[in-house]
């Protein structure tokens, strides 16, 4: 969309947009880099990156232009002249930028575009049923790569020391932006990623107006350079051609000579830079960025461990008997279960009735795996699928009675099984370093843990 836009004179913002977008989707591209790396080949990286750099010159002199624009009516006179003389050759250095990168742009991004369209509309993985462990989720991917950027970030802050150090200024502001790429996308989904985006694109902003600002400082010196150049060789000529130098003045002509206002310009942009640098080091230099890093440091851990969608990791206990304190508590919840398994090999299809406060529910669920991890997707289904698939389960069935107890923040499931003198407890966690203790109501009645041991596996007790 901001490709298509960047004709429309009513999308002033266009080229922005595409800078942005171009960005973003390369940020995507290195935190899953792993997962993507049969969907975008390193040709369609280079051509994005090409076409991300191709972008650049013509957003820095529309940047320039705009900030000598606004500094123009508080120039004197005089001064106007300089930057009347350098807006000229930021706008004719901007249309051989625009018009390069045009062309860049309509030779490659249509089919790059196209390419990445049809490459990543769907991907293939791969998940192996006889294996324990299934491929990290997305969350986990993203909080680890978060927790390398944020190290990232830490290290380039702690690299800059003054407001000379442009180059170190230019690394830290990199490492916020590709930060703050990785952290959007979860913004709305995780309630703190929020202000840390908000930190990183001030951080950002600061950082760039101070890239601006010396970028801008360094095409004024160039400039300097240039009509005292200019000047120098119009008093040569004259000289040369024996010409009457009386009145000649060594500046120029008066309302000629852009130097004035170059200077006048130069020595903004300083205080310009000093100022941002002041505003930079009180927020994010020393230890003035720690509360923000722990908070990033936080969030990636908490997504590293986020259970992924169709997993389950749980620990397994064999009991003596079945505990009695905590079933007359409002927290514990009481279900009948009749369930039963389809024939099958690796992968284990299993059909569950569950009745519960007069009401009954139907499920299917497919797992896969064994031990502390394992595959497991499940799905609610109607009766008549379930009557019509209870059949195939003959000789394959268990019927138990499940309590549900929440203690704290963690629930625990006990099943007694009614056909046969076995109880069990089960909790699920979110990550497979999870060791909670059994509560002081469970920890008498566990005979030891029996998480990965088959032979307590509901598939195996029902054979």
């Amino acid at each position: 969309m901001a490709y298509q836009a960047l004709d429309d004179e009513q999308s002033p913002d266009a080229l922005h947009d595409l800078r942005v977008a171009l960005r973003r989707l390369r940020s995507c591209e290195r935190t899953f880099r792993s997962q993507l790396r049969d969907s975008i080949t390193k040709k369609s990286r280079r051509r994005l990156r090409q076409l991300a750099q191709a972008t650049g010159a013509g957003r820095d002199a529309q940047v320039h232009i705009a900030w000598i624009e606004r500094e123009m009516p508080s120039l004197s006179r005089r001064q106007r002249t300089g930057a009347a003389w350098i807006l000229e050759r930021l706008n004719a250095s901007k249309a051989e930028d625009d018009a390069r990168m045009r062309a860049r742009l309509a030779h490659r991004f249509g089919p790059l575009a196209a390419s990445l369209q049809d490459t990543l509309t769907s991907w293939r993985l791969t998940i192996r049923l006889d294996e324990p462990i299934v491929p990290d989720g997305a969350a986990h991917v993203l909080g680890m790569r978060l927790a390398d950027l944020t190290d990232a970030l830490e290290s380039r802050l702690a690299s800059v020391y003054d407001v000379a150090d442009q180059a170190g200024a230019h690394r830290a502001r990199i490492a916020a932006k590709r930060l703050r790429y990785a952290l959007e996308p979860v913004a709305e989904l995780a309630p703190d990623a929020a202000p840390l985006v908000s930190s990183l694109r001030a951080l950002q902003d600061t950082l760039g107006d101070m890239h601006d600002a010396h970028a801008l400082a360094t095409l004024v010196a160039d400039g300097m350079e240039e009509a005292a150049h200019d000047a120098a060789h119009r008093l040569a000529a004259l000289v040369r051609d024996g010409a009457s130098l009386e009145g000649v003045r060594p500046a120029g002509p008066a309302g000629r000579d852009p130097r004035a206002g170059l200077l006048e310009l130069a020595r903004r942009l300083h205080e310009r830079s000093v100022s941002l640098f002041a505003t930079f080091a009180g927020e994010w230099l020393g230890e003035n960025a720690r509360l923000f890093l722990d908070d990033a440091r936080a969030l990636a851990g908490r997504l590293a461990h986020h259970r992924a969608q169709g997993t389950e990791i749980e620990r397994k206990y064999l009991l003596t008997d079945l505990p009695s304190v905590p079933f007359g508590d409002a927290a514990t919840t009481v279900q009948d279960i009749d369930q039963g398994y389809l024939p099958g090999g690796h992968v284990t299809e299993r059909v569950r009735s569950i009745a519960a406060g007069g009401v009954t529910r139907w499920y299917r669920t497919v797992k896969g795996g064994n031990g502390l991890v394992r595959l497991e997707l499940e799905d609610q289904i109607d009766r008549d699928l379930f009557d019509a698939l209870w059949p195939l389960t003959s000789g394959r069935r268990v019927h138990k009675r499940r309590y549900l107890v929440r203690e704290g923040g963690t629930e625990w499931t006990i099943d007694q099984f009614l056909d046969r003198p076995l109880t069990l407890a089960e909790v699920e966690l979110d990550h497979p370093d999870d060791a909670p203790q059994p509560p002081s109501w469970l920890a008498p009645h566990v005979d030891r843990e029996v998480t990965g041991d088959p032979t307590y596996d509901n598939a195996r007790l029902a054979r």
